[in-house]
């Protein structure tokens, strides 16, 4: 259902992207329409757009977005994708090493201003692991950094992910390996 609902969000993100925004009236728009949305309904989309509601609530939307403290910048790569990666190089992946290679910004581009606010979480959490190393004790670094989870969310694995249904696939996991040798 995850997967779906995202699907239709980019299809209706695809959609004004390339036939709203570039032109600038609703004429020229209905001229340009995609061709497999029915003029009615295209019509009806428009009228929808250029409605104060949306008008409000897209304004709303780009302000919170420019809120996003550390926002990652692994595009549409999927963080299992990424984690995977990641396992050909290390036996394992701690939740700062996922958290580092989603937010490093390419050389020479720096988005927002709260790339400085990422830089000092990664410096923060690689000091609370270098003083962990010399202690002996065990503490959670990154989620002493970052703050507690946000219930039904866990971060790092991409949208849909739970803790339940994390724990269910790696029991699953322990089970197949167990069979296969």
């Amino acid at each position: 259902m995850v997967t779906i609902r995202d699907a239709w969000r980019r299809h209706r993100s695809d959609l004004k992207m390339n036939y709203s925004d570039p032109y600038d009236t609703d004429a020229v728009r209905m001229e340009k329409k995609p061709g497999h949305i029915p003029e009615c309904q295209f019509r009806e989309l428009l009228k929808y757009w250029n409605s104060e509601k949306f008008k409000k609530m897209s304004e709303t939307n780009a302000k919170n977005r420019k809120k996003l403290m550390n926002p990652h910048t692994a595009g549409k790569k999927s963080f299992a994708l990424v984690r995977n990666k990641l396992e050909k190089y290390k036996e394992t992946v701690s939740s700062k090493d996922l958290f580092v290679v989603t937010r490093t910004r390419k050389p020479g581009r720096l988005y927002k201003s709260s790339n400085e606010d990422t830089t000092s979480k990664i410096a923060e959490i690689e000091e609370i692991e270098n003083q962990i190393s010399i202690n002996g004790e065990y503490v959670d670094a990154f989620s002493s950094v970052m703050g507690p989870e946000h219930p039904g969310r866990l971060r790092l694995h991409g949208a849909g992910v739970t803790k339940t249904s994390l724990k269910k696939k790696s029991w699953q996991f322990r089970i197949n390996f167990k069979c296969n040798n």
